[in-house]
């Protein structure tokens, strides 16, 4: 299979140009040599042999009926093959002189080869973060376990002891009154809770026996 630089060479040969001894990028070819019938039949020609190097269903210089769909089959040819070679060929108009009838400038339609540039990729717009105290809360200081603990210590408060109130003494000749046991412990309570809190709980000590939930008669011990 023939190279890349190999095919190029065969179709500026068409041309009437060598490359060998030409730069590529320093060729100018008029319009009138690539609309030469005898120039469109010898590259239409190449074709079987430039299909086993490029793809045709890529490029429409390389179908077999480009002679009657294209106006230009010639220009269009060199123009894909230059372009799966980093290469493209330009047009633009060259003053030759003037027409000493009408005056009018004289153009002539040539063509030169320059390197294919790709289009730059835009550029990225590099956003910086903001600073870290804009989008951080001030952390509130939490307050210390042991001003916790003081703030929610219940305040125990010592209860009578038992000996301070004995149980009656039972014989077998007699029966303990336990309603009196029970009334003198609770007032006993009471008057020691009124010696911490100044409260008068007087009312509540000189209610009827029949308000108060702790009357116990004749218990069977």
């Amino acid at each position: 299979m023939a190279s890349n630089k190999l095919l190029l060479n065969e179709m500026f040969k068409l041309l009437n140009v060598d490359l060998t001894t030409t730069d590529i990028f320093q060729v100018e070819i008029d319009f009138d040599t690539f609309q030469t019938d005898s120039i469109i039949d010898k590259i239409h020609a190449m074709i079987p042999i430039y299909k086993k190097k490029y793809k045709s269903n890529m490029l429409t210089c390389l179908h077999t009926n480009s002679l009657d769909k294209q106006a230009f089959p010639a220009i269009n040819f060199v123009r894909q093959i230059l372009k799966c070679n980093n290469m493209k060929l330009t047009g633009h108009y060259l003053n030759i002189g003037n027409d000493k009838t009408t005056g009018k400038k004289i153009l002539k339609r040539v063509y030169s080869i320059v390197p294919f540039a790709p289009k730059p990729l835009p550029p990225i717009a590099i956003v910086s973060p903001p600073p870290i105290g804009s989008i951080m809360r001030p952390l509130t200081p939490m307050p210390s376990i042991a001003s916790q603990s003081a703030s929610i210590a219940p305040v125990m408060r010592p209860l009578p002891s038992i000996t301070e109130f004995p149980f009656p003494v039972i014989n077998e000749n007699s029966q303990p009154n336990m309603t009196i046991f029970i009334r003198d412990y609770v007032a006993n309570i009471i008057a020691s809770a009124e010696a911490e809190a100044n409260v008068d709980y007087s009312a509540a000590s000189s209610a009827s026996p029949s308000s108060s939930a702790c009357i116990v008669t004749n218990p069977a011990l």
